[in-house]
């Protein structure tokens, strides 16, 4: 499945075949099978700056009935459950955070739906 991806990645010149599979470290160093970190690679990425993974999270605005305290602990009375104000408002709304494979934030995209739209001049 993938092997039209890593074909798509040589001849882009982001990657080369390695002649033979081979075992390597976190670093991409050739090592052997005792040293290793992963399954033997068939390729090495030479330009891994030009490689960008995206990630799709959808999200809602609704906080009412998620579950979630933000790990933040409040301090009440013996008892009582603490009041906190949260988002009733239910918008649906994406996030799509994209990263460079050499750890480089490239940008973050945040799409909004909704049923009507205004548009304020």
């Amino acid at each position: 499945m993938y092997d039209v991806i890593y074909d798509v990645m040589v001849k882009a010149r982001i990657a080369s075949k390695w002649p033979v599979s081979v075992y390597t470290d976190r670093e991409g160093n050739e090592v052997e099978e005792g040293e290793r970190f992963g399954l033997k690679q068939d390729i090495r990425i030479n330009h891994d700056h030009y490689l960008i993974f995206g990630n799709k999270s959808e999200c809602r605005t609704n906080q009412k009935k998620d579950g979630h305290v933000g790990g933040t602990t409040h301090v009440v009375k013996r008892g009582m459950v603490p009041q906190t104000v949260c988002s009733v408002n239910d918008h649906a709304f994406t996030i799509l955070p994209f990263t460079s494979v050499s750890g480089g934030v490239v940008c973050c995209v945040v799409i909004s739906r909704a049923t009507t739209m205004t548009v304020f001049q």
